[in-house]
């Protein structure tokens, strides 16, 4: 976000790659996801390959060809990742760029990043994207998060759910996901109902007091002044969370 224009570089790394290069494939799966009218700047694109043994530096584009050639009738429908296995291949038929982390001219190859193809616009070229795997564990944190607040307003636990709030505030605003926003929404609404209720009860007292003229009780003084500092605790959370109490 901000930037005018990127460039941007693959690094595929020998190690993550896998015995069937499962991990190549992954890579390529999430930048083609990253994406979506990937063809329109594939010429951006440049590929580097880092901690490859010396007797496979060379195969790596016959192990490219490799990967398209034992591709599912699914994986060949996704245009945009047969578009980066294309270009991978083309790039690379002459010989990959190889690159160690310690020996390699870093100078030299910032200076071919400088004069290559660049992605203007980058706003409307890219979009939020996430593998499965790390999907799966937001997900798992999400439910963490929403289990401690619930857990929260059962105990009256103000300063945890107004930490446990910020953390699911921070996840939305960050990756602008509408089940995040959901869960979010939904903890707030959870918080917003107890808040409720506990209003109701505190004006019930009061009603009860003014329609049958009775003198209010230390108990009754005492659950009161409780829901007013509920109140109190709560406000810093009005202020932070908007949707507080609003459907």
């Amino acid at each position: 976000k901000g930037c005018k224009s990127v460039k941007p570089v693959v690094l595929v790394s020998y190690k993550s790659s896998g015995d069937r290069y499962e991990g190549l494939k992954n890579l390529t799966h999430l930048l083609a996801g990253l994406i979506p009218e990937i063809k329109d700047y594939i010429q951006a694109f440049s590929y580097l390959f880092t901690k490859y043994p010396e007797n496979e530096r060379g195969t790596i584009h016959a192990s490219l060809k490799d990967i398209y050639s034992t591709l599912n009738e699914k994986e060949k429908s996704d245009i945009s990742f047969m578009n980066i296995l294309t270009d991978m291949l083309y790039k690379t038929e002459d010989g990959a760029q190889i690159i160690d982390p310690i020996k390699s001219n870093a100078k030299k190859i910032l200076r071919e990043r400088v004069s290559s193809n660049a992605i203007h616009r980058p706003d409307e070229a890219f979009q939020f994207t996430i593998t499965k795997n790390s999907k799966d564990t937001v997900h798992e944190q999400l439910r963490n998060y929403q289990s401690n607040i619930r857990s929260g307003i059962k105990r009256f636990d103000y300063a945890l759910i107004k930490y446990k709030l910020d953390q699911l505030k921070i996840l939305n605003d960050l990756f602008n996901q509408e089940y995040i926003k959901q869960i979010y929404i939904d903890c707030i609404r959870d918080l917003s109902t107890h808040l409720s209720e506990e209003y109701q009860k505190g004006i019930s007292i009061l009603n009860r007091c003014l329609m049958y003229q009775t003198i209010l009780t230390n108990e009754d003084i005492k659950s009161y002044q409780t829901y007013i500092n509920h109140a109190n605790h709560v406000e810093e959370l009005q202020l932070r969370h908007a949707h507080l109490g609003k459907d």
